[in-house]
């Protein structure tokens, strides 16, 4: 369960980098933050009382059914879209600022000669898949890493060359350093995206009024160790407090690469090396992630009591392995060291915990695109400085509890559900289930 966890993070870490919440108030956001929101609002009714029914679809959807572009809810999204596309169009625009020009040499790396004919090949389905999923996001799609979510389609093929056709290894650690996009005007709302990281290169042509991405070409990396400072100073430009933090996270974790003794040092090694090097950044920027945490949970709407009394059992099996994403110390549960550094407003956590909700219900949506598209039933309160309640539903289930955003303490933390069966099924697993003997 925890790898198949990792490699949904993979997708995660993608497509968000460090991300702000998609606020819940009005009060001080930016035009982005605010149509997140509105985003929201307008897909309020497939959090709970429709719930079912927006599964159901997620799941034609993830299953790439044609039929699920004509379904309600898609043409619900898309009459938003509709309806606000002068500013979708601006919001895209205004973010292709930031990013400099792809290089026009990628040395090291080459093409993946079969890429085009299985992507063409109709049997294969990837470039319908890509199709259906990008119009599905086009909802969602304000900036260029939102992109990620309908390449994902792509880099399962991608990881699957390089472990298979490559033998490649060391991917965790390889993702760890990050990726660079790049952005160049082709014309008009045309633009080409380009995605670099110390694997492959993935380059498509992006219409930025309808989202429509077409002509992907994917490059994997071949050559020996890459030049010292290759591509550094390369990420965006950043116009806001969380983008100047990610930006120098970004430009931290893709140095780690020129760093690292692949020589003389074995795998696990390099990877413990990584992370303390990571950690390190992380607390010595703690005081920069204090501010900006407790200023992007402020944007959720309050706790939601009334709600919560719908969910009075509680989910043992469910919230032990939500417990065993924590790292705990001294009987103490803290925020992983993992999650730690790209963690701003509880979206690791609740990312999750989504996943865990899928398994425990038995409809696992691999790209977990319900949360993505449907937007987060999330709400908190501040109880004392940096602490804060957190509280959230999703489906049959809830999960509550108290973050210190100073220190990483993860307190108080129930987990319940709406629906007794599944406590009741979990009870006699337990009951049958033998005891495991003590060493």
């Amino acid at each position: 369960m925890t790898q198949q966890i990792s490699i949904l993070k993979i997708y995660f870490f993608l497509i968000a980098g460090i991300s702000s919440c998609q606020g819940q108030t009005t009060g001080h956001l930016t035009e982005e933050q605010q149509l997140r929101k509105e985003m929201d609002e307008w897909m309020r009714p497939y959090h709970r009382e429709e719930k079912t029914a927006f599964d159901i679809w997620v799941t034609q959807m993830e299953d790439f059914e044609i039929s699920a572009l004509k379904h309600p809810i898609y043409k619900r999204m898309n009459d938003f879209y509709r309806k606000h596309q002068g500013q979708y169009l601006r919001l895209r625009k205004a973010d292709l600022a930031r990013y400099k020009p792809a290089p026009k040499l990628l040395a090291g790396y080459e093409r993946i000669p079969t890429f085009q004919s299985k992507y063409n090949d109709p049997d294969s389905k990837m470039k319908q898949e890509f199709e259906v999923l990008q119009k599905v996001a086009n909802f969602r799609t304000l900036t260029v890493a939102d992109t990620r979510i309908s390449t994902s389609v792509l880099t399962g093929f991608i990881l699957h060359h390089l472990v298979i056709q490559q033998g490649m290894k060391e991917i965790p650690l390889k993702f760890a350093y990050g990726e660079i996009p790049f952005a160049d005007l082709i014309q008009g709302n045309q633009w080409q995206i380009t995605f670099i990281n110390r694997m492959y290169a993935l380059r498509f042509n992006w219409n930025v009024e309808n989202n429509q991405c077409t002509d992907p070409e994917v490059w994997v990396y071949t050559g020996g160790q890459q030049p010292v400072g290759w591509l550094n100073n390369s990420f965006p430009k950043a116009n806001a407090p969380v983008q100047r933090l990610e930006r120098e996270l970004n430009t931290f974790r893709w140095a780690l690469y020129d760093q690292a003794d692949s020589t003389n040092v074995g795998y696990t090694r390099r990877i413990e090396d990584a992370l303390s090097k990571l950690m390190a950044f992380y607390q010595s920027h703690r005081q920069a992630y204090i501010k900006l945490r407790n200023g992007e949970l402020a944007q959720y709407s309050q706790i939601d009591e009334v709600y919560a009394k719908v969910f009075q059992e509680d989910v043992p099996g469910l919230k032990d392995d939500f417990l065993a994403m924590l790292d705990k110390k001294e009987n103490l549960y803290q925020l992983s060291q993992s999650d730690a550094p790209y963690e701003i407003d509880g979206a690791r956590m609740l990312f999750n915990f989504y996943y865990l909700c899928m398994k425990h219900s038995g409809h696992v949506n691999h790209y977990n695109m319900a949360p993505w598209i449907g937007g987060r039933d999330v709400h908190t309160k501040k109880l004392a400085e940096d602490v804060w309640e957190i509280q959230a539903f999703f489906g049959q289930y809830t999960l509550r509890f108290k973050w210190n955003v100073a220190t990483d303490e993860i307190s108080d933390i129930t987990v319940r559900t709406s629906d007794i069966s599944i406590v009741s099924e979990e009870t006699k697993d337990i009951m049958v289930k033998p005891a495991e003997s003590k060493p």
